[in-house]
């Protein structure tokens, strides 16, 4: 066996040394390695990076076998904080461990790959100091939801065993064995309980939210009639960004289903997802909800093409001063029949709302990208498209007056074969003498056959979801 440093998996661990503890296999007592979580201070202002330390020791005084890759753990992923609610505070970052591989054999006996941690002492001038680690974690933000404000606990927990005597072979690999009477389970090795406060810089802000479901029937022609319906009994999840896991990130309709999955995996963040169905007016009203970064998020179940329609909502938004917020999610139903969600944007003064596609699927040479606009007060909207390399369409730019109406606008995009791609969008809005430019993209999906056919994914050449894998060096001093 290659002899590595290998992170083994903390939940799997604990449970065997559970088990080997409950049947009496393993004793139990103070253990070796000593482990010291220092908080720079003990109250934080809302903003302040929240600088902690981590000393792991060797305090024993006489050399310590224990698995391999004990020491070496990223300790600052495996705080354990209590929010001042009393609930546990989610790592934004998956930790990357190695199941355990199976049971080693050595000299015929059941083993396991293990490394000896030194007592700590000095170093001589020049020399690493062994048997300590002292990991400075700068802000402990980046790694943990720490958004509350009142009063944190935080310690470390992790599971350890040891041994009482371990065999090299030819290599220089070093095995511990499972049958060693002198084997001992520490389920877990815990650090002191630090307590720190964060500050709340104001009073809280909360405001109604108010999520209005409709769907749009477009008609055939570049200027079609447009027909606006309220769709009743749609379930809508109002969602905190800040709890949404960085695997999902960037929050898009790529990735909607996804986090429509995961808040209803009972994790601890449900409790502050609140869910509410659409009335006979299409409205999900939402009271008292805090200030901050939230996704509006709905399931639509009537589409062969999506299941999901969302829409941001700001910090900023002017209706957390102003209540109510508003928020429009769209159906397009096209003349075909193919329903494509929507995607809205408000402009103020008067009001003209803007819907496009958020996404048009593919599923022949010839698709139809229709643009919705309803206003109070009379607006010009100048539409122009720029469809990717391959495709053309029947008008390069369209013109709409709306006067205290609703009007619609509609492109003829056919395939002639390239660039899967967005299209871009630019709008030219004309009101009370003064002119704007408001640039969009307009997603693509194809069906599965056209893919096939193309022999491209569905998400054509843009970018597919995935796993997000990120996190930021952590400063370990005294440590090659």
């Amino acid at each position: 066996m290659r002899k590595a440093c290998k992170m083994f998996n903390l939940v799997a661990m604990s449970l065997v040394l559970a088990v080997l503890s409950c049947a009496g296999a393993l004793a139990q007592d103070y253990p070796p390695i000593k482990i010291s979580l220092t908080a720079a201070k003990t109250s934080f202002e809302s903003t302040d990076p929240i600088k902690l330390q981590i000393r792991v020791y060797n305090a024993a005084g006489s050399d310590v076998i224990t698995r391999e890759g004990f020491f070496d753990q990223n300790f600052y992923t495996l705080i354990t904080f209590t929010d001042p609610d009393g609930l546990p505070v989610r790592n934004i970052y998956k930790q990357e461990t190695n199941e355990p591989g199976p049971t080693d054999s050595f000299g015929g006996r059941p083993a396991a790959e293990v490394e000896i941690i030194p007592p700590v002492a000095p170093p001589l001038p020049g020399d690493t100091l062994v048997g300590e680690r002292i990991l400075i974690l700068e802000n402990a933000r980046e790694y943990y939801r720490l958004e509350k404000y009142g009063w944190y606990t935080a310690e470390i927990l992790v599971p350890m065993e040891t041994f009482s005597y371990y065999e090299a072979d030819e290599r220089g690999v070093t095995y511990g064995f499972l049958d060693d009477p002198g084997r001992k389970a520490y389920n877990p090795v815990a650090s002191n309980k630090v307590r720190f406060e964060i500050l709340s810089p104001t009073p809280v802000t909360t405001s109604a939210v108010q999520v209005k479901v409709s769907k749009l029937t477009i008609g055939l022609d570049a200027r079609p009639r447009t027909i606006k319906s309220a769709l009743a009994n749609i379930p809508v999840k109002l969602i905190p960004q800040s709890e949404i896991p960085a695997d999902y990130y960037p929050i898009n309709w790529k990735t909607y289903g996804e986090i429509w999955a995961w808040t209803l995996g009972g994790s601890s963040a449900a409790a502050r997802i609140v869910t509410c169905n659409t009335d006979s007016k299409g409205l999900a009203k939402f009271e008292g909800i805090p200030q901050g970064e939230y996704l509006a998020l709905a399931s639509y179940d009537d589409s062969n093409d999506f299941n999901y329609m969302g829409s941001p909502i700001p910090a900023g938004d002017p209706g957390w001063t102003t209540p109510p917020i508003q928020i429009n999610l769209m159906v397009i139903e096209k003349d075909n029949g193919k329903k494509i969600p929507g995607k809205t944007r408000k402009l103020k003064g008067s009001e003209l709302v803007i819907t496009e596609p958020e996404f048009v699927v593919w599923g022949s040479t010839a698709e139809k990208y229709p643009f919705v606009f309803e206003s109070v007060g009379d607006w010009s909207v100048s539409t122009a498209v720029a469809p990717p390399q391959g495709f053309v369409t029947d008008y390069k730019e369209l013109s709409a007056q709306v006067a205290n109406e609703m009007e619609t606008v509609q492109f003829t995009m056919t395939d002639k074969g390239s660039q899967w791609k967005e299209t871009d969008v630019t709008y030219k809005i004309k009101h009370k003498g003064k002119t704007q430019t408001i640039k969009s993209k307009i997603g693509i999906k194809l069906t599965k056959e056209l893919a096939k056919k193309k022999g491209l994914g569905v998400y054509g050449h843009t970018p597919v979801p995935g796993p997000f894998k990120g996190g930021k060096k952590v400063k370990d001093e005294g440590k090659d």
